[in-house]
Parts: C-alpha cells; sequence; structure tokens
C-alpha cells in the first residue's frame, strides 16, 4: 500500500496565491446588493419628486386656468409626467367643494406605480401618492 504525504502545514499556511480571489468572492456579492439598492433608492426618490412636481405643477394650472374642465386637467398632469411612465398610473382624482365666500376649495391627488428593475420577494413594487389642496376663485 502506498502512503499519501500531505504537504507540509506551515507551507500551507505561508502559501497567498488565490487570497485576493477568494476575499473578492466574499466581498463581491455585498457589493452589488449595496450599489444595486442606490441605485433603486435613487430611481424611487426621482419618481416621487417627479409625482409631486406633476402635482405642483397641475395645480397651479388649476388655479390659474378657473374655467378649466377636469378633462384638461387631467390632460395637463398627464403633459407634466415627463419621465415616468403613464401605463403605471394608478389614480387621478379632481374634486372641488363650494364654500360659503363664493371660492371654491379643489383637491387634485394621484397614485403612482413604481416598479424595481429585478423584483425582490417581497418587493415588487411600491405605490407612491401625491395631493395637493387649493383655492380657486
Amino acid at each position: 500500500m502506498r502512503s499519501v504525504s500531505f504537504p507540509n502545514i506551515k507551507t500551507f499556511k505561508s502559501e497567498r496565491s488565490g487570497s485576493v480571489a477568494v476575499e473578492g468572492a466574499f466581498i463581491f456579492p455585498v457589493l452589488l446588493t449595496i450599489i444595486y439598492g442606490i441605485i433603486e433608492l435613487c430611481r424611487a426618490l426621482y419618481a416621487n419628486f417627479e409625482l409631486d412636481y406633476a402635482i405642483d405643477k397641475t395645480s397651479r394650472y388649476a388655479m390659474v386656468h378657473t374655467d378649466a374642465k377636469p378633462s384638461e386637467i387631467e390632460a395637463q398632469f398627464n403633459n407634466e409626467l415627463v419621465n415616468l411612465n403613464a401605463n403605471n398610473l394608478i389614480s387621478f382624482n379632481i374634486s372641488e367643494v363650494a364654500n360659503a365666500d363664493n371660492t371654491r376649495t379643489a383637491n387634485i391627488s394621484a397614485s403612482y406605480k413604481f416598479e424595481l428593475f429585478i423584483p425582490l420577494a417581497s418587493f415588487e413594487e411600491f405605490t407612491f401618492n401625491s395631493e395637493q389642496t387649493f383655492m380657486r376663485f
């Protein structure tokens, strides 16, 4: 029977070739996850700010154009959604209430469905809501 000789433990411990590859294999998935999370967070914040901006510009349009119909206000809102996918818009609502002093209080609200690039298990989509109330004279 032949005996198998194992290398000396001291020489095995002092060997350093391949250590960078092993360390990189441990760090690389964590680094990619962090980078992906930062990119998705930035995209989500941008979509939320874009929705708020569109609601703000639409409410300004409705304040200035007091005779505008709800369909015209909704068309203005769709024009303001520049970099967002209009197919992900869940709802757009306009409501007006007549006040006792012959003014009107209007409320514009919208909901937008934000989808991740790579859907995760429980976080496939988020819903952003924006609302603004203003006076119409």
